[in-house]
């Protein structure tokens, strides 16, 4: 069991999330944000500038003409969709090459991460459920705690595949290697960088939506659950051992949504999906 003050002092070590970022996140949440000043906020920040630009010339936002300033941006794209750009930037820069404990590719989990947001962000808007304006974001920060639980996984790597195979979810493997679970560290990590609690909580129960405290963020918890077990049915996920990761009945039962519309939503965003994948190379470059 590793104690909680190693994974503490891990998380300390983590490439810090960007000021500007957080900021970013503070003025998207205001009701009365101003444009101007989430503008001025990305241009103190030449590369992110940078990475935003040509993310945002990207086929995945399909603009047809060439965006070479944030205002245009911002203008063409909307704040909302230039700050989830901005956090993709993020997970870009803090992603390994490898997740070794858990044996897949940045790559892989980078589209892990995007399925998920796609999908979530698909089922509040076809559905019309207010699951706030974080939502996308949290779809693509819901498995940040693997990024320090992968490390520890690496020197007990073939129990950890030997309980997968024994039909052990991975939650219930990683308690039990390491006395915690990407859940809990993923919400340490959150807290520590400063993130909306939405994000805190999807990070803290998207296995286990039920336990959300805040019955205000039951949704937005239960959304990030969903598609995070609609992703590894469509085959992506993190672990080929949880192909046919069910969904809480109790979430589609709160969400009002049967099982196959969500499947639907699903399977129609798979382009997306693989277009944000393709996103993540040029962040990477």
């Amino acid at each position: 069991m590793i104690s909680r003050d190693e994974f503490i002092n891990k998380i300390e070590a983590l490439p810090a999330f960007s000021q500007t970022s957080i900021k970013l996140s503070a003025i998207l949440r205001k009701p009365d944000f101003s444009l101007s000043e989430f503008e001025e906020t990305i241009s103190f920040d030449p590369s992110l500038t940078a990475n935003l630009l040509r993310l945002a010339n990207s086929s995945y936002f399909g603009i047809p003409r060439k965006i070479n300033t944030i205002k245009l941006a911002i203008n063409l794209l909307g704040a909302k969709r230039v700050f989830e750009a901005a956090i993709a930037n993020e997970l870009g820069r803090i992603l390994p090459d490898m997740l070794v404990g858990y044996g897949i590719s940045s790559r892989e989990f980078w589209k892990h991460c995007a399925a998920v947001a796609i999908i979530s962000s698909n089922i509040a808007r076809i559905h019309k459920i207010t699951a706030g304006e974080m939502i996308f974001t949290a779809g693509l920060l819901h498995d940040l705690g693997k990024l320090v639980v992968s490390t520890y996984l690496e020197q007990n790597s073939t129990q950890f595949q030997d309980l997968l195979d024994e039909k052990m979810t991975e939650i219930q493997v990683e308690q039990k290697i390491l006395g915690t679970d990407h859940q809990e560290i993923g919400y340490l990590i959150s807290k520590k960088w400063k993130l909306p609690q939405d994000i805190c909580e999807a990070n803290r129960w998207h296995h286990n939506p039920s336990k959300t405290e805040d019955p205000g963020l039951k949704d937005f918890v239960g959304i990030i659950h969903v598609a995070d077990s609609l992703a590894h049915t469509l085959g992506l996920g993190t672990d080929d051992a949880e192909l046919m990761r069910s969904i809480d009945p109790v979430v589609t039962e709160w969400l009002g949504i049967k099982t196959p519309e969500l499947e639907k939503i699903a399977s129609e965003s798979l382009d997306d999906i693989l277009e944000l994948t393709e996103i993540f190379e040029e962040i990477r470059r």
